[in-house]
């Protein structure tokens, strides 16, 4: 009888210390560091904003209950030039979202979608203008 409340004991010890360890967020390792250059590049045209300084969400992919999610892990704002230096790991799947306006009033956003790995240190994206709201 002892020995049995002992192998059970042991047994939901075990189990809530492997549940405590997959539940810590993995620190970030350096070697996975990646610099990167985001251009806010205007849908039609093909060109930089120039002047226009966008603002450019950057999350990662997080798994949650019931399903993945991306959570917002930095904002920047572009340079005159309209492009912004990101620091990020590459082991992350990374969702980067612009938003931005015009004089007018009018509101445009875009974004594009990396895969872990997709990335390479000093690469350069291009984060098209792909839509227009009217607010």
């Amino acid at each position: 009888m002892q020995s049995r409340i002992l192998k059970i004991s042991t047994f939901l010890c075990a189990l809530s210390v492997a549940i405590l360890i997959s539940s810590c967020e993995r620190k970030s390792d350096p070697k996975n560091q990646i610099t990167i250059i985001i251009n806010s590049v205007d849908g039609n045209t093909k060109e930089n904003r120039v002047n226009m300084f966008d603002t450019i969400d950057v999350r990662v992919a997080r798994w949650g209950f019931p399903m993945k999610r991306f959570v917002k892990v930095a904002e920047y704002i572009t340079d005159s030039t309209g492009s912004v230096k990101v620091e990020l790991d590459k082991s992350d799947e990374n969702h980067f979202i612009l938003n931005g306006k015009y004089i007018n009033g009018i509101y445009i956003t875009g974004s594009t979608y990396f895969s872990e790995g997709d990335l390479k240190d000093g690469e350069k994206v291009n984060l098209e203008v792909d839509s227009v709201e009217y607010r």
